[in-house]
């Protein structure tokens, strides 16, 4: 958004609230909605919620956060929506699978139909930053672009899995799951061309990184997913997360990302414990030095600052931290507290070594 509205979850309720921080008025309840995306020029809010209870069709409305209305919907059937993607020009896309099995992309935004995708239960990926879509079934995949709405690439790696295909965000790359293999391919060119092949088996891809330099991957298992991160030039394995819930989150200049802390023997009981009250322990790794630089326990929810230098770290209803990416200390801190430490221990030892020798006992005076 442009900074000057806020929404945000109420308390230790489940209600959203929108903030106009430009004026002294009270924040207004937008309603229950686990779900919210917000067009990048923060003209429309879109809040949706999937089928079930107590909402069988489920629910989807748009707000206008600079007269605080609501919007009319073109589509009725929220419960076909299977996600709203914000395109970086402005526009809020939704996927919207047909009754007949085929994918719609509207943009909700100009309340309009983008493109009908004829293909029936395959998946779906768009790429915010290009403004491009990526759909495969039955061993071939297809990208569009959503502004001329025109056939950009094609290529033999589809999948009917959900969560299949990977766009990056200039749209010059995709990466696909298929029979036991990612594969990372070059899409500008009508004839998609590969450009590496890792063998994994079981794999579900994450998001690109903003620069296109890493995405993520993830094998499902009996405790979440084995969780990695795969460079693209050159095409290889860059990191093994171990399993977690959720997979790499990039920051938007590409330099961190943060993932769940791994699981460990002694860390299944402060799990199972946090767990049910919506808490998980992050960690913020450098993916270009494959080194971890930080560990956050105990957190509820987190997100990236726009420039990518901090990130924001709920811990409660009542406390929210602010850390630097990666952490700065001050230089006292960082190296004047080890060195002092290290000194007074050289003294300790020093004086320890001389009390056990007898050297600071005064000579005895003869008879």
């Amino acid at each position: 958004m442009d900074g000057r509205f806020v929404v945000f979850r109420g308390g230790a309720s489940s209600i959203f609230e929108l903030w106009d921080s430009a004026s002294a008025a009270p924040p207004i309840a937008l309603g229950d909605w686990p779900i919210v995306k917000a067009s990048a020029d923060g003209s429309v809010i879109a809040f949706h919620c999937h089928p079930g209870w107590p909402d069988p069709e489920g629910r989807l409305q748009l707000w206008e956060p600079a007269t605080n209305q609501s919007r009319p919907v073109l589509t009725k059937q929220a419960r076909a929506i299977k996600e709203i993607v914000p395109l970086r020009d402005g526009r809020l896309v939704a996927v919207e699978t047909t009754d007949s099995g085929a994918h719609t992309l509207w943009n909700l935004t100009a309340e309009s139909i983008l493109i009908t995708v004829p293909v029936h239960g395959g998946h779906v990926c768009i790429s915010a930053g290009s403004g491009r879509c990526a759909f495969g079934q039955a061993g071939r995949f297809e990208v569009w672009d959503l502004t001329t709405r025109q056939h950009v690439s094609f290529g033999a790696g589809g999948h009917v899995q959900d969560r299949a295909l990977a766009l990056s965000a200039d749209g010059r790359r995709l990466a696909t799951y298929r029979d036991h293999a990612f594969t990372l391919w070059d899409v500008t060119t009508p004839e998609a061309r590969r450009l590496g092949v890792i063998e994994r088996t079981g794999g579900t891809l994450h998001a690109f990184s903003p620069d296109g330099r890493w995405f993520g991957a993830g094998m499902p298992c009996e405790f979440g997913e084995l969780h990695d991160v795969y460079q693209t030039e050159p095409f290889q394995q860059q990191l093994h997360l171990s399993w977690a819930y959720f997979g790499p989150n990039f920051a938007p200049d590409s330099r961190t990302f943060v993932a769940e802390a791994h699981a460990s023997p002694s860390g299944w009981l402060d799990r199972w414990l946090n767990r049910p009250l919506g808490r998980y322990d992050l960690e913020v790794w450098d993916p270009a030095s494959a080194a971890k630089v930080v560990t956050l326990l105990g957190c509820e929810d987190f997100a990236y600052t726009p420039d990518g230098q901090r990130l924001v770290v709920a811990r409660g209803p009542d406390q929210v931290e602010v850390w630097d990416v990666p952490p700065r200390r001050p230089m006292l801190v960082e190296y004047g507290l080890p060195v002092l430490f290290c000194f007074l221990m050289l003294l300790l030892v020093r004086q320890c070594a001389r009390a056990r020798c007898g050297f600071g006992e005064a000579p005895a005076l003869p008879d």
